[in-house]
């Protein structure tokens, strides 16, 4: 089995930890502890909500920042690394992360609630591959050519490959993580993470189905990203610069032609321009919607982890090594590299008055724009 590449590389320490600490505790179970520290610790996504900061990191830490000294810990019920947020229209919170679980927030709340988890996309996926299994076994039954055969049979015991696959993680506990949440414009939460999972919900979470064969991902790419435009489009990237589109709310998907492949870790939106960006310094800005797009490279083998598109087109994309990147959407070559002091590993950025908020290895920061 390919072995799952996450694109938070600096999280592998905690991520070790965390199934170290699984044979011993069930982390689903463990709320997150209150520390002091929080705001200094791995952070590896924020958003503005209302007038404050939500970030989300390790050990199951959510967080509301006003600024380096003005910060409050949340309570979660879990103790696992979280990886991404969205909010909702009337205010109400999600976020996902490690080993499939999903929590909810209600709006003005400080608590959160677990409404789905790894256990449940477990079970989710043992009914679907049996229900394929016996649809192919059906049609294996009508065919007469011996190619189709061998190819159907094939099939199936890939099929029967990743059931027993599912059933073993079903036992052991899950370890696959959920990477990104968005909501649709209709008001539909779709969540997508490794191995080409992507979950929908069209009753605010309380129930999850899985989605399959809407986007082409034979392969089952890891899915690192979805965002949904201000417009209303959705857009997933992911492993090996896969790229989907949908205009229609998720109902259907169009594959992107993206001229790279290697892996992206993120897409940031503004009117109609889209910027998408990954590994080793390299980024794509697309101009119309994503119907096509022109590559680029920062100049530096730093890989790329976060983005924001600013009101004036000015795109801000931060990664490792404390690398700081900025350039106007409009006009790609002219582009300025920075990079922040600590050095450290940054993962998500927003832009707030003159400066950028700052998310990473060690906790959040701002950094005047120049």
């Amino acid at each position: 089995m390919r072995k799952l590449s996450l694109f938070l590389v600096f999280l592998l320490p905690s991520i070790a930890t965390s199934v170290h600490a699984q044979g011993q505790f069930d982390l689903l179970q463990i709320p997150s502890l209150t520390s002091g520290i929080a705001n200094k610790s791995i952070i590896t996504n924020i958003i503005k909500h209302q007038d404050q900061i939500l970030a989300v990191g390790e050990r199951g830490h959510i967080l509301t920042w006003s600024d380096i000294d003005n910060w409050q810990q949340q309570s979660v019920p879990v103790s696992l690394t979280l990886t991404g947020i969205t909010t909702l229209k009337d205010g109400t919170r999600f976020v996902v992360g490690h080993n499939g679980v999903i929590l909810k927030s209600d709006p003005q709340s400080d608590s959160w609630s677990k409404v789905f988890d790894g256990n449940e996309l477990t079970k989710l996926k043992i009914i679907y591959i049996g229900k394929k299994i016996a649809t192919f076994q059906a049609q294996l039954d009508e065919l007469t050519d011996e190619d189709e055969i061998a190819d159907l049979q094939f099939n199936i015991e890939d099929l029967e490959f990743n059931l027993e696959d599912a059933q073993i993680e079903l036992d052991d506990g899950p370890n696959k993580p959920l990477l990104a949440i968005t909501v649709s414009d209709n008001n539909k939460l779709f969540a997508v993470g490794a191995y080409g999972t992507i979950l929908t919900s069209v009753d605010l979470g309380i129930t999850w189905q899985l989605i399959d064969g809407q986007i082409e991902n034979p392969d089952q790419y890891h899915l690192n990203s979805i965002v949904t435009a201000d417009n209303g489009f959705m857009y997933i990237v992911g492993e090996s610069g896969i790229g989907f589109l949908s205009k229609d709310n998720a109902q259907t998907w169009q594959t992107m032609d993206m001229p790279y492949d290697g892996s992206l870790f993120g897409i940031a939106t503004k009117k109609d321009s889209l910027v998408a960006f990954g590994l080793q310094g390299n980024f794509m800005v697309s101009k119309d919607n994503g119907d096509s797009w022109e590559a680029s490279n920062i100049g530096s083998s730093a890989s790329l982890l976060g983005g924001v598109i600013a009101d004036d087109m000015t795109a801000s994309l931060v990664g490792h090594g404390g690398v700081i990147v900025r350039f106007n959407v409009n006009d790609m070559s002219n582009l300025s590299l920075y990079r922040h002091p600590s050095s450290a590993v940054l993962s998500s950025v927003l832009i707030r008055d003159n400066s950028l908020v700052l998310a990473g290895q060690f906790g959040m920061t701002t950094w005047l724009v120049k």
